[in-house]
């Protein structure tokens, strides 16, 4: 088996991941990746067409690991508040094979802003992630106008949680969330 085949395109977009969260997607090049995974550049043609192949295949992997596998984590729980208090903690805790989630959701959005087809897929993940938190507060009691409004805050507090961690700031802790995560279910 060669080399090329021997990595995977898991292991070609895990580490364009890693490079985006450490270096922002200027920093996903194909041949700096090739020489970390000590390869060479015709191992990522095995697997993708091109750059831009691979940072759907980035945009992809975030969605479905930051989003859809944290929602069904937390399925199995009994309450609409156990589920939120699970996908919280797992948004807070979270690391995208080894790169912190903060780190790549800042990426993430620094890159939307400078690209629309990478807004216009943010903006529906984020949608996505609010629906989530809308329908779970809707199962807790709220009326579907004040649990929209307490999902958008909601994760607006993350993505500030997110942005804050980044630079290690002292007020970065899960804690605020799970104190505003209580106030927002009851």
């Amino acid at each position: 088996m060669s080399k090329a085949e021997s990595l995977s395109r898991m292991d070609w977009t895990v580490a364009a991941t890693v490079a985006l969260g450490a270096t922002g997607v200027d920093g996903v090049r194909v041949e700096a990746l090739a020489r970390q995974l000590k390869t060479s550049k015709g191992s990522f043609y095995w697997h993708f067409r091109d750059r831009a192949d691979l940072l759907d295949a980035l945009l992809t992997l975030w969605e479905d690991e930051g989003t859809e596998q944290v929602i069904a984590a937390a399925a199995h729980l009994p309450t609409p508040a156990a589920r939120l208090d699970a996908v919280l903690e797992e948004a807070v805790q979270f690391d995208v094979h080894g790169a912190e989630v903060s780190a790549v959701e800042g990426a993430i959005r620094a890159w939307a802003g400078q690209d629309e087809a990478t807004a216009a897929r943010v903006r529906l993940i984020d949608a996505r992630r609010v629906d989530y938190l809308r329908d779970e507060l809707q199962l807790a009691g709220h009326a579907p106008d004040v649990a929209q409004r307490r999902a958008e805050g909601l994760y607006l507090a993350l993505l500030g949680y997110y942005a804050a961690h980044r630079y290690a700031s002292p007020t970065a802790t899960g804690d605020a969330l799970a104190v505003l995560l209580r106030l927002a279910v009851d």
